[in-house]
This record gives C-alpha cells, sequence and structure tokens, in this order.
C-alpha cells in the first residue's frame, strides 16, 4: 500500500502547517474533555466515572501532542494542557474507584458480622423457646 503523504507547505508557511488544523482540533478536544472529566472527578460517589472521558482525552491529546512535536505545527501548550488534565482526570478517577472499591467491601464485611450475630441471636432464641416448651 501506499503511504498518504502530505503536500509540501506553501512558500512561506512553515514546515508543519498543513497539520496545524488537526493538531488544534485534537489539543482542543483533549483540553475539553480533559477539563469536564477532572470536574467530574470531584463529583463524590461519581468520580470513579471520569476514568472513562480521562482516558478519551488522554488519547486526543497524546495524538495532538505527538503531531505538535514531530511535525513542529505549534499548539504545543493546548495540548500539553489537555494531556495533563487528562492524566489527573484519570489518577483522580482510579483514586476514586479504588475508595469506592474499599467502602463496597467494609460494607459487605459489616452486613456479614450483622448477618452472623442476627444468625446467632436467632438460634439463641429458637433454643429459649425450646426450652420453655420442655
Amino acid at each position: 500500500m501506499s503511504e498518504v503523504q502530505t503536500p509540501p507547505p506553501a512558500p512561506g508557511q512553515p514546515e508543519g502547517s498543513a497539520h496545524r488544523g488537526m493538531v488544534l482540533g485534537l489539543g482542543i478536544a483533549g483540553l475539553v474533555i480533559g477539563i469536564l472529566a477532572v470536574l467530574f472527578s470531584l463529583i463524590p460517589c461519581l468520580g470513579a466515572w471520569a476514568i472513562y472521558p480521562g482516558v478519551l482525552a488522554l488519547i486526543l491529546a497524546g495524538v495532538a501532542t505527538a503531531f505538535a512535536f514531530t511535525k513542529k505545527t505549534g499548539y504545543q501548550g493546548i495540548a500539553i494542557a489537555g494531556l495533563v488534565l487528562s492524566v489527573i482526570a484519570v489518577g483522580k478517577g482510579f483514586f476514586e474507584y479504588q475508595r469506592a472499591k474499599g467502602l463496597a467491601e467494609d460494607l459487605k464485611d459489616a452486613g456479614q458480622q450483622i448477618l452472623n450475630e442476627a444468625e446467632k441471636e436467632a438460634i439463641k432464641g429458637i433454643k429459649q423457646l425450646q426450652d420453655q416448651n420442655k
């Protein structure tokens, strides 16, 4: 298969100008989704779900950053900002997930303990009733 080649820049244009629009679009998309993911990660009990938009922003901003640096298109700042925010969102989302998972395990253990105590009390009550009927 033949590789897609970009046309050479017009006279007076910088080297990577053919990719500028793509880098700017992906960078802004990564930045906006990264901001929304960070804000979503701050919502109690729902912050773990910020992992999904954070990963999407990470991919978009990562591609934009790679193109910005390899093709020398400019707009590296927007792409890097989107990358940083998406990493923060994914990290905070993962932290919230681990916290929720720990809370669920604690609740499960507490529920099991309550059930065990209730079972012991029920057995004790049944034995008392049996003793009274004798």
